[in-house]
């Protein structure tokens, strides 16, 4: 009997399951199908209507422009970047899939065109609302995340022990100074400082490509006027938006050469600082690693996503090149002239990105060339050098078995010269503040796996070939000297057991207040 009951029961329970989510789906899907049509109608104030409220004011406080783009919540979507076609009726515009979760619901559609069909995605709030309301994904996979407030920056974060305060006061500080160089006014930096840039700070890959359907370790959501990070400070995504907050009305699109080259040489990339890349980008350039000819379309640059490392460096080489002989407004003509919609942008040949900047720089493109070789920065512009003296004052000895180690320091340098046993030997100078913290640095926990985080700020690792300075605040590397790349002298010497080199004070502290320790590498 009790079968029987439940044979009658079940399906009814079912049945009042899926009529509502279906009823909801059928919602959704009539929902964006009128957003669509909209779009097509030209109907961009409208169309904004169906976006919350929230991603509007996120989308508009800054006052960020971008030109030919009414509607800046859709910038760089499939829907966007084809709705010419659309509207032409070349193409076609698909709900594929609609799934809830949550208060959400997840849209799946595709683009068919002639050769090819695209997917997007699109998340409409669904809870708590009458209608539902398409929202930007920082807000769907974020907002029951830690938030706090910078003086620049309105950051969330899922796990503290990835935050850290002093990361964020070098946030702002990198800020102004970059509202200096880029030429911000007073007035839009303290607008800035007043309503804040958007940030997610997350904790794996996987986080970033949810929010930004993007394989990346970071990337600047021009629609929404926010970074989203698995590195903290972002000082590359950082630096890709104040220049759209420092330029009024860019095209949506700049040539990927223009864009994350500039990015590049004012903020660096990932956990390696602009000086460490300029003197990786030298080497490569004048050994004939890659040449400027293979990154300069859009095209080429996209080929070099799978090794990032040697298209960023150069790019961001030469873009600092152009910026020094140009000056900041010339340079940013250049960046517009080479920037439009993703098909303007697709269709700049090589030609073209030589005639223009020949152009603006009054100069042929070989000699230009030759030019750009004769500028190409000294090898210690990585920040460190062989070689080291001992004349300067002695400010740290120690020794474990197998290493003796002195560091002295004179008016522009550290002087490192340690002893060893063993050629091989590998061994970081450990700097750490006096006091507590709980954040932990992915980059320490990545060097040493086996050793406890003790508030340690900054290393300095070497080896008989090479050595490194980096910053467990900022996790990233800050001075790199390698024998043979960054510089033909050697840091080893064989008849004496030592290893010597130089690092620049100026990526360092004040040693005062600094407990420093020596430790074995493996």
């Amino acid at each position: 009997m009790m079968i029987r009951y439940l044979s009658i029961i079940l399906p009814l329970l079912l049945l009042t399951v899926s009529i509502p989510a279906t009823a909801q789906e059928d919602e959704v899907i009539q929902r964006v199908n009128e957003y669509v049509e909209l779009l097509k109608a030209e109907k961009y104030g409208e169309a904004k209507g169906y976006w919350a409220l929230l991603d509007q004011s996120r989308s508009e406080d800054l006052k960020i422009e971008y030109e030919n783009c009414p509607l800046k919540l859709e910038i760089g979507s499939p829907l966007w970047q084809h709705l010419s076609e659309i509207r032409a009726g070349t193409a076609e515009f698909r709900v594929s899939v609609v799934s809830i979760a949550r208060d959400y619901a997840k849209v799946t559609y595709s683009i068919l065109l002639p050769a090819d069909t695209l997917w997007g995605t699109h998340y409409f709030l669904v809870g708590g609302v009458t209608e539902p309301q398409l929202v930007a994904t920082p807000n769907v996979y974020t907002d029951s995340w830690e938030s706090t407030e910078t003086d620049f920056l309105r950051l969330r974060y899922r796990d503290e022990t990835i935050f850290n305060t002093q990361a964020a006061a070098q946030t702002d500080q990198f800020i102004r100074e970059l509202g200096k160089k880029l030429g911000v006014s007073n007035e839009k930096m303290f607008i800035l400082e007043t309503i804040k840039l958007n940030g997610v700070l997350c904790g794996t890959y996987g986080e970033v490509e949810l929010i930004t359907g993007k394989q990346a370790l970071g990337t600047f959501m021009k629609n929404y006027d926010g970074i989203v990070s698995k590195h903290f400070p972002p000082f590359h995504e950082i630096a890709r938006f104040m220049v759209a907050y420092a330029n009024e009305k860019l095209p949506p699109v700049t040539l990927p050469f223009m864009e994350y080259g500039t990015a590049t040489f004012l903020g660096g990339r990932w956990g390696r600082s602009a000086d460490v890349l300029e003197a990786l980008g030298s080497y490569l350039y004048l050994n004939d690693l890659v040449s400027l000819d293979t990154l300069i379309t859009a095209k080429d640059f996209a080929t070099f996503n799978a090794n990032p490392d040697f298209a960023y460096p150069l790019a961001g080489l030469f873009c600092n090149f152009l910026f020094d002989k140009l000056g900041r407004a010339d340079y940013f003509k250049l960046y517009r002239q080479l920037s439009g919609s993703d098909a303007d942008v697709a269709a700049i040949t090589r030609a073209d990105f030589q005639k223009a900047v020949g152009t603006a720089t009054g100069t042929e493109w070989s000699s230009l060339i030759a030019e750009f070789k004769s500028w190409l920065p000294d090898n210690d512009s990585g920040r460190m050098a062989a070689g080291a003296s001992e004349a300067g004052k002695l400010v740290y000895e120690t020794g474990l078995k197998g290493i003796l180690l002195r560091m002295y320091e004179d008016s522009l340098w550290y002087n490192v010269v340690a002893r060893v046993d063993d050629p091989d030997t590998k061994a970081a100078i450990l700097l750490r503040q006096r006091y507590g913290s709980k954040y932990s640095s992915s980059l320490f926990q990545e060097q040493f796996p086996d050793t406890i985080f003790d508030n340690y700020q900054y290393g300095i690792l070497f080896s008989n070939v090479e050595a490194g300075a980096y910053s467990y605040v900022a996790n990233n590397i800050i001075g790199k000297y390698i024998v043979g790349m960054t510089g033909d002298e050697p840091i080893y010497d064989p008849s004496s057991g030592e290893i010597r080199f130089r690092v620049d004070k100026a990526i360092l502290p004040p040693l005062d207040g600094y407990v420093m320790f020596i430790q074995f590498v493996k």
